[in-house]
């Protein structure tokens, strides 16, 4: 890179947030992140990249935020990039699926009556919403993955881009249905369980169910599968 210059690219990756400064309801912090990087002009040009990046950000007022920090920028080869992302999803989706299956009984407890599930999400806690949410994001790996798979053989068929962008989209999907289980779920099993309203503990179960039909099965068992 050079000073005055400025090198544009696609950017795709993850951040997380910690050591958090003041008392407000979002807090500024430091910051830390990976991401896949797809270079549109000078020396990045068509070419994949990975960026790593640290630094710390400033809350300004509500969702207004201010980051200073430092990024590094690496080249790399397709192939190489490809397997290592491919390995990386499977990898990422493993541990957060393997922890569920051991701390809230997933994929089973889904057959299990509304109060069951809900009580048991609530005895969970912050560490069983934070499983939920890595295995959200646990298939981002494999997004770039899908670009770059597409790009190196779209040129061998048609078919290519369009099993690329409904690889894409179905990611996509997946990934939306699975993040009801950090946003949604809470509130719901949070209600139910302090609850003394039985029509109201009967209103969040009907929620949850309606939910559960929308996110669960039409989003991620049959969009995004």
């Amino acid at each position: 890179f050079e000073s005055g210059e400025t090198t544009s690219f696609l950017k795709i990756g993850a951040t997380a947030w910690f050591l958090p400064v003041g008392k407000k309801e979002t807090p500024s912090s430091f910051y830390a992140g990976a991401s896949y990087l797809r270079g549109f002009n000078r020396d990045y040009e068509d070419k994949n990249a990975l960026g790593v990046e640290a630094g710390f950000r400033w809350m300004v007022w509500k969702g207004l935020n201010l980051r200073i920090g430092a990024i590094a920028v690496a080249v790399m080869k397709t192939d190489k990039t490809i397997g290592s992302l491919l390995i990386g999803g499977a990898i990422s989706l493993l541990i957060p699926y393997t922890t569920l299956t051991i701390i809230f009984d997933y994929p089973d407890i889904l057959r299990q009556d509304t109060a069951i599930i809900l009580t048991k999400f609530h005895k969970g806690g912050s560490t069983l919403i934070g499983t939920w949410f890595a295995f959200a994001i646990s298939g981002i790996p494999l997004l770039p993955a899908y670009i770059l798979l597409g790009h190196k053989l779209e040129n061998k068929s048609l078919l290519v881009r369009v099993a690329t962008n409904i690889g894409i989209i179905g990611l996509v999907v997946q990934l939306v249905g699975l993040l009801r289980w950090t946003f949604v779920v809470p509130v719901l099993a949070e209600s139910f369980v302090h609850s003394t309203d039985e029509s109201a503990r009967t209103a969040v179960v009907f929620a949850f169910k309606t939910l559960h039909q929308f996110g669960g099965v039409l989003l991620g068992e049959h969009l995004g599968q």
